[in-house]
């Protein structure tokens, strides 16, 4: 994951950022330290009350399931004929 302040793939909270000024929301991914400076900055910004998300996954689901569910979702793609989404 990307954002603003260039953090790519590491474990860090995301915050909810509110301009005072204009009530646009945001997300934020940075650490708890950035977060109080760029607060103590930007006085019209304040943190939103609800709990921070922890981004903790990169990359897609299929790599982090069993093999059971790999098989499973191959039998299916292949009963389900020529047509199939399931998988590629």
């Amino acid at each position: 994951m990307l954002n603003k302040n260039g953090l790519i793939g590491k474990i860090m909270p995301v915050y909810t950022i509110i301009d005072t000024n204009t009530k646009k929301e945001w997300d934020e991914v940075m650490s708890w330290s950035s977060l109080e400076k760029l607060l103590s900055e930007n006085p019209n910004l304040k943190q939103s009350h609800e709990v921070p998300k922890i981004v903790s996954a990169v990359g897609g689901t299929l790599k982090h399931t069993s093999d059971g569910w790999k098989d499973l979702t191959k039998r299916m793609h292949e009963k389900a004929g020529k047509e199939s989404k399931i998988i590629k």
